[in-house]
């Protein structure tokens, strides 16, 4: 089964770093992996389908990414895609991304 999971969370003011991006903007984090729970050093795009913007990052060892200082949007004209050697490509549109939240982003991956 492909899964993407995503959770708003709220942004703790205690991290003035933290909220001073997300007066302005969106963050989004989130983990790959398997089925069986194994992190994925996979390629992760958001793009803002409004603009075509993309940006790309990929997972770390612990299939970790963390988008900073997304454009906002509650309206969910966001797309996340994520692609690994191996395993099936995951994609989601109508991603919201509303101002001044952290957006949890998990994805699992099948094997070809």
């Amino acid at each position: 089964m492909k899964t993407i999971a995503l959770i708003p969370v709220l942004v703790l003011l205690g991290f003035q770093s933290a909220q001073a991006v997300t007066d302005t903007s969106c963050d989004v984090r989130g983990q790959v992996r398997t089925v069986e729970g194994q992190p994925v050093r996979a390629i992760v795009r958001w793009t803002d389908d409004r603009t075509g913007q993309s940006r790309v990052q990929q997972a770390n060892e612990r299939g970790r990414f963390h988008f900073i200082g997304v454009r906002p949007d509650g309206d969910g004209h966001q797309r996340i895609e994520v692609t690994a050697p191996g395993f099936e490509p995951q994609s989601r549109s109508g991603v919201p991304c509303p101002l001044g939240n952290l957006m949890r982003a998990d994805i699992t991956l099948e094997r070809h």
